[in-house]
């Protein structure tokens, strides 16, 4: 993840923001933002681009973060030294609370990501390796 993307991120986790808020908090361009946000997404955090209410009943369209699971996914896979060793599918999701289906996702993104490399070695088997 760079520093842009990071910077991103770091102002969402404190409360959603419109494309203009984080224009002005970060200094990106609003085609920087939406770039980067995109890429969020493809590291598999749930950016939602939301209509809520604000006071005095205005609706604004916001970005919402709305989950870190490829974060805590991947934070899992450090602290118990799985890169680069077979990992199942359905043991790490039960372990870490969360469905096979949003590991499958996750790491179904990591496949696009550079900084990544996964090799599918069964339905419910994958090996990790960090490449940088």
């Amino acid at each position: 993840m760079n520093e842009s993307q990071r910077n991103i991120l770091k102002q969402l986790e404190q409360s959603p923001l419109t494309g203009e808020e984080l224009v002005e908090h970060t200094g990106y361009s609003p085609n920087g933002i939406r770039g980067r946000i995109s890429e969020l997404r493809k590291l598999g955090y749930d950016i939602q681009y939301e209509e809520r209410t604000e006071i005095k009943k205005i609706k604004v369209k916001k970005y919402v973060l709305k989950s870190k699971k490829t974060d805590e996914f991947l934070t899992y896979l450090k602290k118990r030294a799985l890169f680069g060793k077979v990992i199942d599918v359905s043991v790490v999701a039960k372990q870490i609370g969360m469905t096979v289906e949003e590991i499958q996702s996750i790491i179904g993104k990591l496949f696009l990501n550079p900084n990544y490399s996964v090799i599918q070695l069964s339905n419910v088997q994958v090996k990790i390796q960090r490449l940088s």
